[in-house]
């Protein structure tokens, strides 16, 4: 590891560092280190390496949030202004499409199905099928792309499935997909989803 720290304290920096940014660290960590007497001159810690330690996370955290490695929460105002009025009711109302209504219940052309809020890829089109019910289904998700949670609106018992980026709505998972791809059916509302046609350029 680049820096040590303490074995009982986690830090983001050491996170970042190995997993993201592991090629600016001899960079950053010159810069850190030219600074690293002015900032341990205003630091009241004994270690004199805390100040070098904490501008390197600030460093590390404010780039990472910058090219999205990580996703700062957006309140619902950013969202209704991001969204239009249909994904808006749907990703963060969760809301419901009509039957055969959205525009990739019967797609069938090859790709990758993205999340309309955020834009992280949630299901291949290699695992879409033809369920009968009018909205988009798939027998399972990208894997580590999709959450779930208990969903008793309504009076029943259901498994929702959110994006696990952003944790917007997406639809539900169902027992009742084909048996020889596994048995479930991720039940998708289309304007939930955004179609990344597979050869395009567009991200």
């Amino acid at each position: 590891m680049f820096i040590s720290f303490s074995n009982t304290t986690p830090c983001i920096y050491n996170i970042l560092a190995n997993q993201v940014y592991k090629p600016f660290h001899a960079y950053l960590f010159s810069v850190g280190k030219a600074l690293k007497k002015y900032f341990c001159h205003f630091s009241k810690k004994k270690n004199p390496n805390a100040a070098l330690y904490k501008f390197l996370n600030f460093i590390f955290l404010f780039e990472a949030v910058k090219s999205g490695k990580i996703a700062m929460p957006k309140d619902e105002k950013s969202w209704k202004a991001e969204l239009t009025e249909e994904p808006y009711q749907v990703l963060r109302k969760r809301g419901e499409e009509p039957a055969f209504t959205g525009k990739y219940w019967d797609n069938k052309e090859k790709g990758i199905y993205k999340c309309a809020g955020c834009g992280q890829r949630l299901f291949s089109s290699k695992e879409k099928f033809d369920s009968g019910t009018g909205w988009p289904s798939f027998t399972e998700a990208i894997p580590g792309a999709v959450e779930f949670h208990q969903d008793n609106s309504f009076f029943m018992k259901r498994t929702e499935a959110i994006c696990s980026k952003c944790k917007g709505h997406l639809g539900h998972i169902f027992p009742d997909g084909p048996k020889e791809k596994g048995g479930k059916r991720f039940c998708i509302n289309s304007c939930s989803l955004d179609f990344k046609l597979l050869g395009s350029r567009k991200k």
